[in-house]
């Protein structure tokens, strides 16, 4: 069941990024969002903020070797769409459709971190069919990956 509220996105991705703060003094990652201060959406914030923590994690896992993660949040025709970027190795495409299923995971081997059950992905999946949100995932290969979904106002 959820929660439905309106919520601040930019309060969230602040909340999720300030737990990374020791990946980025120890190891070198750098965390960029850009996101209007006033952006307030409709839905669970606890679910969204799930949406984005796994969204984070995936990116930190397969970013490149600039260790670069970005968050980018933009309006349009009453949506708000969330972007959650890396510079790594993309996914091929005949395995982008398969990357939303339970238990998948990558044949590619330039994951950082190969610790993981394969779930994450179903997780978003599943949050954001309840919100009845678009989402999908923009890659090229040796260019990295764009995670995102939309969200109503």
């Amino acid at each position: 069941v959820l929660n439905i509220t309106k919520f601040c996105l930019r309060d969230s991705i602040l909340s999720i990024l300030n737990s990374y703060w020791l990946l980025s003094e120890q190891e070198g990652y750098s965390f960029t969002y850009q996101c209007d201060p006033n952006i307030i959406v409709t839905g669970d914030e606890a679910r969204i903020k799930q949406v984005l923590s796994n969204l984070v994690n995936n990116a930190v896992r397969y970013s490149g070797e600039d260790k670069n993660v970005s968050i980018t949040v933009t309006e349009r025709d009453g949506f708000v769409r969330c972007e959650v970027s890396d510079t790594g190795q993309g996914i091929p495409s005949d395995e982008l459709e398969h990357i939303w299923e339970r238990y998948y995971k990558s044949s590619s081997n330039h994951s950082r971190n190969t610790m993981g059950t394969g779930l994450g992905l179903s997780i978003v999946k599943e949050i954001l069919l309840r919100h009845k949100a678009s989402f999908g995932v923009d890659s090229k290969l040796n260019e990295g990956s764009t995670f995102w979904f939309e969200l109503k106002k």
